[in-house]
């Protein structure tokens, strides 16, 4: 029998969640309320990471865990990148997304795969000019996005 034990409380329409390498923290996108969280997997304290992403959605981490990426649910359509050493700070990395959901970087974290679920589209944006390349379209929705070693896989 599995057991399935709350953790956290309180969040305000989490939508992304990443958890970090070491298994202590996780990262919620609170839909809500527009702003991450940070859940500390111990013990259950929710702490304000940062605020004022427009209904964010997805979250992805670089590979050294020292970048954030965070996906926003507007019309529009951003891409964030939320400097994790030091005091938090925002980014915008790339516009024009339109209704962005799920996000994964590539191993050598230089692109970002987005799933646009209102377009149907998974985008690839290159993290140093911010230019944004379809990869796929005509999906059927597409709110998450994946990678395998053996390529990119849609949700």
């Amino acid at each position: 029998t599995k057991t399935v034990r709350t953790i956290a409380t309180g969040l305000s329409g989490p939508r992304g969640i990443v958890v970090n390498s070491s298994e202590t923290l996780a990262y919620v996108a609170e839909t809500g309320s527009d702003e991450i969280s940070v859940v500390d997997l111990r013990t259950g304290a929710v702490t304000t990471l940062v605020t004022g992403i427009d209904s964010v959605r997805g979250l992805a981490f670089n590979s050294t865990e020292t970048v954030l990426y965070a996906t926003d649910g507007s019309s529009i359509g951003n891409l964030f990148a939320v400097n994790l050493q030091g005091p938090p700070q925002i980014t915008l990395v790339a516009t024009g997304l339109v209704y962005p959901e799920g996000v994964v970087l590539n191993p050598t974290d230089t692109f970002a795969y987005v799933a646009s679920g209102y377009t149907g589209k998974l985008l690839a944006v290159d993290l140093a000019s911010g230019a944004v390349t379809e990869v796929a379209v005509e999906l059927s929705d597409p709110r998450g996005v994946e990678l395998h070693p053996s390529g990119i896989c849609g949700e």
